[in-house]
C-alpha cells in the first residue's frame, strides 16, 4: 500500500504541474498588450540593404556606401508580391503593409533584383563571403537574376540580414612610363616616372606593378621602396599597390646610374586578379640612349632579334637606307635608327635611337721637335698632353712607359709614343718625332807665320758652315786675319756639317 500510495503521488503532483502550466501558457496568449509596461511586439518583415562593395570582397565593409533607387521584388512561388526601391541609404524592407498577399510566416519567398534592374555599369558581388551573415552579401546570380531564398520564421521577428552587394564592372590597368632625358652620359642618372592608373569602372584588387631594369641600369632607389630581386644582369622591382579604385592614379618613381654604352630599355607590368576589359595595356616601356664612343679604326655591331624582318637602317634622319639586314655595322658617328615590314623599328621620332659619337683623342706633343744630334750623341725626348692615362713608347726607345726618355741612335730615327687615357669617351692617341744623326766633321785649320804688319789667310775645311773664335761665321771657311807683335792669338773654328 505504501508503494502505491507514492506512485499516485507522483501522478498527482505530475498533474499539478501540468494543470499550472497550462494555466500559465493559457494567460499569455489572451493577455492584452500593455504599452506602458513593454515594447510593441515586431513585425514580420523581410530586407535589409544594397550596397556597393567597393574592394569586391563580397563584404560591406566600412565606407563602403548604400546603393540608392534599386528596384527590388519579392516572389512566392514564382508569383511577383511586391516590389520597391532602396531609400537613400540602399535599405529595403518587405513587411505584410507592402506585400499584396501579406507576409506569411514558416513561407518560401525569393528576394530578386532584374537584369534590368541592376545599377548602371555595376555586377553583382560573390555570395556568402567572411562568416558574418549581418556583413556578407547573400545573393546568387541565377539565369541574371540576383536572387535570395528565403523563408520567413514562425513568429513575429523579422528577417532583416538579406544583403545584396554590387561591384562596378571590370577594371582596366593602364600603365606609362617616361624617362626624364632620353640621353644621358655614361655615369649619369636617369630617372624614370611610372604612372598606372585605371580606367575601367570596377575597382582592382591586387595589383602587382613589376619593372624590369636592363642590363646597363643600377638601380639606386624608388619611391615608394620597391621589393628588389637580382635576375642575371638585370633586377626586378615590385610593388604591392593594394586596390585601385575606378580612376585612381599611382606615380611611381625609380632613379638609377647608367653603366653600359647603347640603348637600354625599361620595361613594366601591371597585373590583378580582377578580370580586365583588356591587357593590352598594362606594360609600358621606355629607354635612354647612351653615346657609344668610337675610336679610329673601331666599328660597332647593332644586332637586332628574328623577330625584326626586312630591316632598314637610316643615319641622321635621313629617308636613304645606309645598310639593311639584323646586324648592322657602324664604323663612323652619326644617329642610326631602323624599321621593318612589321611596324616595328626604332624610327627618328619613335623610341631611342643608337648615337655614335667620335672619342675624344689627347694632343701630344714631343719636346724637342725633330731634333738633330751628331753620331754617338743622344738627346732628351719629353712628351706632354696625356694628363689621365697610361704610355708607351715605342720599341726603339726601350718601350717606356715615363714621360721622359734618352736616346742616342746611330743612324736618324723616328721615336713615337701612344697616350691610353682612362677617362670614358676618350680613345688613344699617338704622336712621333724624328730624331737626325749627323755624319762625323774632320775639321782642319790652317796655320800661318807672319812678319808684323801684315796679313794672313786661314782656312777651314771639312763642313758646310764655319764659326770662328773672333766671331767670324761664314760658309767658305776662309778668315783673314792681321794680328801685331803685342796681339800674338790663338784662333778656332767651329766645323758644322749638313
Amino acid at each position: 500500500m505504501k508503494h502505491n500510495l507514492h506512485t499516485y503521488s507522483s501522478a498527482l503532483r505530475a498533474m499539478r504541474y501540468f494543470i499550472v502550466i497550462g494555466l500559465v501558457f493559457i494567460g499569455q496568449t489572451i493577455r492584452a498588450y500593455a504599452p506602458e509596461k513593454e515594447p510593441a511586439p515586431k513585425a514580420l518583415g523581410i530586407g535589409n540593404l544594397v550596397f556597393l562593395d567597393f574592394n569586391r570582397n563580397g563584404i560591406q565593409d566600412t565606407g563602403e556606401p548604400g546603393v540608392a533607387n534599386v528596384r527590388v521584388r519579392l516572389y512566392q512561388r514564382g508569383i511577383e508580391r511586391a516590389q520597391l526601391l532602396t531609400d537613400s541609404n540602399g535599405q529595403y524592407d518587405f513587411t505584410s503593409a507592402n506585400v499584396s498577399t501579406g507576409l506569411l510566416p514558416n513561407t518560401a519567398y525569393e528576394v530578386r533584383i532584374l537584369p534590368g534592374d541592376f545599377p548602371t555599369d555595376l555586377k553583382l558581388t560573390k555570395p556568402v563571403q567572411g562568416g558574418n551573415p549581418e556583413r556578407d552579401s547573400d545573393a546568387q546570380l541565377i539565369g541574371g537574376h540576383a536572387v535570395i531564398f528565403v523563408t520567413t520564421n514562425n513568429g513575429d521577428i523579422p528577417n532583416d540580414s538579406y544583403d545584396i552587394g554590387f561591384v562596378a564592372g571590370n577594371p582596366d590597368l593602364l600603365v606609362s612610363k617616361l624617362a626624364d632625358s632620353q640621353q644621358v652620359v655614361m655615369g649619369g642618372s636617369a630617372t624614370f616616372t611610372i604612372q598606372i592608373s585605371n580606367t575601367g569602372s570596377g575597382a582592382a584588387t591586387n595589383v602587382v606593378l613589376s619593372d624590369t631594369l636592363d642590363a646597363g641600369l643600377a638601380y639606386v632607389s624608388s619611391s615608394p621602396a620597391a621589393t628588389t630581386v637580382a635576375f642575371g644582369e638585370t633586377r626586378i622591382l615590385t610593388w604591392y599597390l593594394g586596390t585601385l579604385t575606378p580612376g585612381a592614379v599611382s606615380t611611381i618613381t625609380v632613379t638609377t646610374t647608367v653603366q653600359k654604352e647603347g640603348v637600354l630599355y625599361n620595361t613594366t607590368y601591371a597585373t590583378t586578379t580582377d578580370t580586365e576589359n583588356s591587357l593590352a595595356n598594362n606594360a609600358g616601356s621606355t629607354c635612354v640612349t647612351v653615346p657609344i664612343m668610337l675610336c679610329a679604326e673601331s666599328q660597332y655591331v647593332a644586332n637586332l632579334p628574328a623577330q625584326y624582318v626586312d630591316v632598314q637602317w637610316y643615319k641622321d634622319g635621313g629617308t636613304t637606307p645606309v645598310g639593311s639586314g639584323n646586324s648592322f655595322t657602324i664604323v663612323a658617328a652619326g644617329n642610326y635608327t631602323f624599321t621593318s615590314t612589321d611596324g616595328a623599328g626604332c624610327t627618328a621620332n619613335g623610341c631611342c635611337p643608337i648615337i655614335v659619337e667620335e672619342g675624344m683623342v689627347p694632343s701630344l706633343t714631343i719636346t724637342p721637335d725633330s731634333p738633330v744630334i751628331c753620331a754617338g750623341q743622344s738627346t732628351s725626348l719629353a712628351v706632354s698632353g696625356c694628363s689621365a692615362g697610361s704610355l708607351l713608347w715605342s720599341e726603339n726607345a726601350a718601350s717606356a712607359t715615363t714621360a721622359t726618355v734618352v736616346v742616342a741612335p746611330a743612324t736618324t730615327t723616328v721615336y713615337s709614343v701612344t697616350c691610353t687615357p682612362t677617362a670614358y669617351g676618350s680613345c688613344p692617341g699617338v704622336t712621333s718625332t724624328t730624331v737626325t744623326v749627323s755624319p762625323s766633321v774632320t775639321a782642319t785649320l790652317s796655320s800661318a807665320t807672319i812678319c808684323n804688319g801684315t796679313s794672313a789667310t786661314l782656312i777651314a775645311t771639312g763642313g758646310s758652315s764655319y764659326a770662328f773664335s773672333d766671331g767670324t761665321a761664314n760658309s767658305t771657311g776662309v778668315l783673314v786675319v792681321s794680328p801685331t807683335v803685342n796681339d800674338s792669338r790663338l784662333y778656332s773654328v767651329t766645323v758644322t756639317s749638313g
